[in-house]
Protein backbone atom coordinates (compact mmCIF):
# COMPACT_ATOMS: atom_id res chain seq x y z
CA UNK A 1 0.00 0.00 0.00
CA UNK A 2 2.70 2.64 0.86
CA UNK A 3 4.49 1.53 -2.45
CA UNK A 4 1.30 2.45 -4.22
CA UNK A 5 1.16 5.56 -2.86
CA UNK A 6 4.79 6.59 -3.34
CA UNK A 7 4.59 5.36 -7.04
CA UNK A 8 1.46 7.70 -7.48
CA UNK A 9 2.87 10.74 -5.85
CA UNK A 10 5.78 10.00 -7.99
CA UNK A 11 3.65 9.54 -11.39
CA UNK A 12 1.97 13.02 -10.45
CA UNK A 13 4.74 14.71 -9.51
CA UNK A 14 6.39 13.89 -12.90
CA UNK A 15 3.53 15.04 -14.91
CA UNK A 16 3.64 18.42 -12.84
CA UNK A 17 7.00 19.04 -13.57
CA UNK A 18 6.72 17.58 -17.01
CA UNK A 19 4.21 19.77 -17.87
CA UNK A 20 6.01 22.83 -16.65
CA UNK A 21 9.10 22.27 -18.49
CA UNK A 22 7.39 21.57 -21.69
CA UNK A 23 5.46 24.80 -21.36
CA UNK A 24 8.44 26.48 -20.15
CA UNK A 25 10.53 25.78 -23.23
CA UNK A 26 7.53 26.59 -25.56
CA UNK A 27 7.59 30.20 -24.03
CA UNK A 28 11.12 30.42 -23.93
CA UNK A 29 12.25 28.93 -27.11
CA UNK A 30 9.07 29.91 -29.13
CA UNK A 31 8.93 33.98 -27.80
CA UNK A 32 12.71 34.22 -29.82
CA UNK A 33 11.53 32.66 -32.68
CA UNK A 34 9.54 34.03 -35.57
CA UNK A 35 6.27 32.23 -36.90
CA UNK A 36 8.01 30.25 -39.59
CA UNK A 37 10.19 28.43 -37.29
CA UNK A 38 7.65 27.78 -34.19
CA UNK A 39 6.37 24.94 -35.66
CA UNK A 40 9.18 23.01 -36.20
CA UNK A 41 10.07 24.05 -32.56
CA UNK A 42 6.37 22.67 -31.30
CA UNK A 43 6.95 19.20 -33.09
CA UNK A 44 10.62 18.75 -31.72
CA UNK A 45 9.26 19.50 -28.22
CA UNK A 46 6.37 16.87 -28.87
CA UNK A 47 8.92 14.38 -29.54
CA UNK A 48 10.94 15.25 -26.54
CA UNK A 49 7.99 15.17 -24.24
CA UNK A 50 5.72 12.06 -25.75
CA UNK A 51 8.14 9.28 -24.22
CA UNK A 52 7.86 11.18 -20.86
CA UNK A 53 3.85 11.35 -21.13
CA UNK A 54 3.55 7.77 -22.66
CA UNK A 55 6.13 6.28 -19.38
CA UNK A 56 3.64 8.32 -16.81
CA UNK A 57 1.01 6.45 -18.31
CA UNK A 58 2.12 3.60 -17.81
CA UNK A 59 2.88 3.82 -14.83
CA UNK A 60 -0.48 5.32 -14.02
CA UNK A 61 -2.11 1.89 -15.84
CA UNK A 62 0.14 -0.24 -13.75
CA UNK A 63 -1.56 1.71 -10.13
CA UNK A 64 -4.94 1.06 -11.78
CA UNK A 65 -4.44 -2.34 -12.21
CA UNK A 66 -2.52 -2.86 -8.49
CA UNK A 67 -5.36 -0.86 -7.05
CA UNK A 68 -7.93 -2.96 -8.72
CA UNK A 69 -6.42 -6.24 -7.71
CA UNK A 70 -6.19 -5.19 -4.03
CA UNK A 71 -10.14 -4.48 -4.31
CA UNK A 72 -10.70 -8.04 -5.50
CA UNK A 73 -8.88 -9.68 -2.90
CA UNK A 74 -10.64 -7.18 -0.50
CA UNK A 75 -13.92 -8.50 -2.21
CA UNK A 76 -13.44 -12.21 -2.00
CA UNK A 77 -11.74 -12.13 1.36
CA UNK A 78 -14.86 -10.47 2.53
CA UNK A 79 -17.44 -13.33 0.64
CA UNK A 80 -15.36 -16.28 2.18
CA UNK A 81 -15.86 -14.74 5.63
CA UNK A 82 -19.74 -14.27 4.67
CA UNK A 83 -19.55 -17.40 3.24
CA UNK A 84 -18.07 -18.72 7.02
CA UNK A 85 -20.31 -16.84 8.90
CA UNK A 86 -23.12 -18.49 7.05
CA UNK A 87 -21.80 -22.01 7.46
CA UNK A 88 -21.26 -21.78 11.35
CA UNK A 89 -24.99 -20.28 11.49
CA UNK A 90 -26.59 -22.95 10.12
CA UNK A 91 -24.44 -25.19 11.85
CA UNK A 92 -25.60 -23.47 15.03
CA UNK A 93 -29.20 -23.88 13.68
CA UNK A 94 -29.09 -27.44 13.40
CA UNK A 95 -27.38 -28.10 16.88
CA UNK A 96 -30.35 -26.24 18.15
CA UNK A 97 -32.67 -28.37 16.28
CA UNK A 98 -30.97 -31.17 17.62
CA UNK A 99 -31.73 -30.48 21.11
CA UNK A 100 -35.02 -29.60 20.69
CA UNK A 101 -36.15 -32.84 18.49
CA UNK A 102 -34.53 -35.06 21.40
CA UNK A 103 -37.84 -37.54 22.49
CA UNK A 104 -37.65 -39.80 25.31
CA UNK A 105 -39.93 -41.90 26.35
CA UNK A 106 -40.24 -43.24 30.20
CA UNK A 107 -41.73 -46.83 30.12
CA UNK A 108 -41.65 -46.28 34.17
CA UNK A 109 -43.71 -43.21 33.81
CA UNK A 110 -46.79 -44.83 32.20
CA UNK A 111 -44.76 -44.33 29.36
CA UNK A 112 -44.96 -40.71 29.65
CA UNK A 113 -42.84 -38.62 26.67
CA UNK A 114 -40.54 -35.78 27.32
CA UNK A 115 -39.07 -33.52 24.48
CA UNK A 116 -36.36 -30.98 23.94
CA UNK A 117 -33.97 -30.05 26.85
CA UNK A 118 -36.73 -32.42 29.12
CA UNK A 119 -36.00 -35.25 27.26
CA UNK A 120 -32.00 -34.90 27.96
CA UNK A 121 -32.54 -33.92 31.61
CA UNK A 122 -34.80 -37.02 32.38
CA UNK A 123 -32.38 -39.21 30.53
CA UNK A 124 -29.93 -38.23 33.25
CA UNK A 125 -32.31 -38.63 36.10
CA UNK A 126 -32.34 -42.30 34.59
CA UNK A 127 -28.85 -42.84 34.42
CA UNK A 128 -28.35 -41.79 38.10
CA UNK A 129 -31.21 -43.85 38.82
CA UNK A 130 -30.02 -47.29 36.69
CA UNK A 131 -33.26 -47.22 35.13
CA UNK A 132 -31.51 -49.59 32.54
CA UNK A 133 -34.77 -50.25 30.31
CA UNK A 134 -35.41 -46.69 30.06
CA UNK A 135 -31.99 -46.68 29.33
CA UNK A 136 -31.80 -48.70 26.34
CA UNK A 137 -34.85 -47.76 25.22
CA UNK A 138 -33.68 -44.10 24.64
CA UNK A 139 -29.84 -44.07 23.73
CA UNK A 140 -30.52 -42.08 20.75
CA UNK A 141 -30.43 -39.01 23.18
CA UNK A 142 -27.05 -39.87 24.35
CA UNK A 143 -25.77 -40.33 20.97
CA UNK A 144 -27.88 -37.13 19.90
CA UNK A 145 -25.90 -35.33 22.74
CA UNK A 146 -22.88 -36.89 21.48
CA UNK A 147 -22.52 -35.93 17.98
CA UNK A 148 -24.07 -32.30 19.33
CA UNK A 149 -20.50 -32.10 21.44
CA UNK A 150 -18.21 -33.44 18.45
CA UNK A 151 -19.91 -31.01 16.38
CA UNK A 152 -19.32 -27.81 18.39
CA UNK A 153 -15.27 -29.10 18.68
CA UNK A 154 -15.42 -29.60 15.00
CA UNK A 155 -17.00 -26.01 14.64
CA UNK A 156 -14.75 -24.62 17.12
CA UNK A 157 -11.30 -26.14 15.83
CA UNK A 158 -12.31 -24.55 12.43
CA UNK A 159 -12.65 -21.00 13.07
CA UNK A 160 -9.35 -19.64 13.09
CA UNK A 161 -9.94 -18.27 9.33
CA UNK A 162 -12.74 -15.81 10.80
CA UNK A 163 -11.69 -12.00 11.71
CA UNK A 164 -11.47 -11.57 14.96
CA UNK A 165 -14.77 -9.90 15.19
CA UNK A 166 -16.89 -13.04 13.89
CA UNK A 167 -14.76 -15.40 15.86
CA UNK A 168 -15.58 -13.65 19.35
CA UNK A 169 -19.31 -13.56 17.71
CA UNK A 170 -19.66 -17.45 16.76
CA UNK A 171 -17.51 -18.71 20.36
CA UNK A 172 -19.76 -16.08 22.68
CA UNK A 173 -22.69 -17.91 20.44
CA UNK A 174 -21.20 -21.46 20.77
CA UNK A 175 -20.90 -20.56 24.80
CA UNK A 176 -24.03 -19.63 25.11
CA UNK A 177 -25.60 -22.38 23.61
CA UNK A 178 -23.47 -24.48 25.36
CA UNK A 179 -24.36 -23.04 29.19
CA UNK A 180 -27.88 -22.53 28.84
CA UNK A 181 -28.84 -25.75 26.96
CA UNK A 182 -26.27 -28.54 28.27
CA UNK A 183 -23.99 -27.63 31.06
CA UNK A 184 -26.01 -28.55 33.61
CA UNK A 185 -26.90 -31.95 32.41
CA UNK A 186 -23.60 -32.81 31.07
CA UNK A 187 -22.03 -31.55 35.34
CA UNK A 188 -24.23 -33.84 36.86
CA UNK A 189 -23.06 -37.34 34.83
CA UNK A 190 -19.79 -36.96 35.94
CA UNK A 191 -20.00 -39.02 38.30
CA UNK A 192 -22.09 -41.97 35.53
CA UNK A 193 -19.79 -44.85 34.42
CA UNK A 194 -19.84 -47.65 32.61
CA UNK A 195 -21.48 -46.65 29.62
CA UNK A 196 -19.50 -46.13 26.38
CA UNK A 197 -21.87 -43.54 25.31
CA UNK A 198 -21.76 -41.87 28.38
CA UNK A 199 -17.88 -42.32 28.50
CA UNK A 200 -17.74 -40.44 25.04
CA UNK A 201 -19.98 -37.45 26.11
CA UNK A 202 -17.75 -36.65 29.33
CA UNK A 203 -14.37 -36.83 27.29
CA UNK A 204 -16.15 -34.60 24.44
CA UNK A 205 -17.37 -32.37 27.29
CA UNK A 206 -14.20 -31.79 28.88
CA UNK A 207 -12.16 -30.85 25.34
CA UNK A 208 -14.87 -28.76 24.60
CA UNK A 209 -14.49 -27.09 28.14
CA UNK A 210 -10.89 -26.91 27.07
CA UNK A 211 -11.53 -24.83 24.02
CA UNK A 212 -13.95 -22.34 25.48
CA UNK A 213 -10.90 -21.78 28.70
CA UNK A 214 -8.50 -21.25 25.52
CA UNK A 215 -10.79 -18.34 24.30
CA UNK A 216 -10.83 -16.81 28.12
CA UNK A 217 -14.26 -18.25 29.33
CA UNK A 218 -14.60 -20.02 32.52
CA UNK A 219 -16.61 -22.98 33.34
Amino acid sequence: MKNRKKMAMTARTYITIGSLVVLLLWIVIGASQNASTRGLTGDFLGGVASPFIGLVSAILVYLSFQQQIQANKIQMEALKQESKRNNIRSTLNILKSEISDLILENPGDDHKTYHGMLAFEKFVELLHRSSSEAIANNENVADTIYSVLFIMQKEMAGMGGLTEELLKEFVDEFHIFYTLRLAKSLNSIESVSGNVTIDNIKESKRELVGMFQSYGYNI
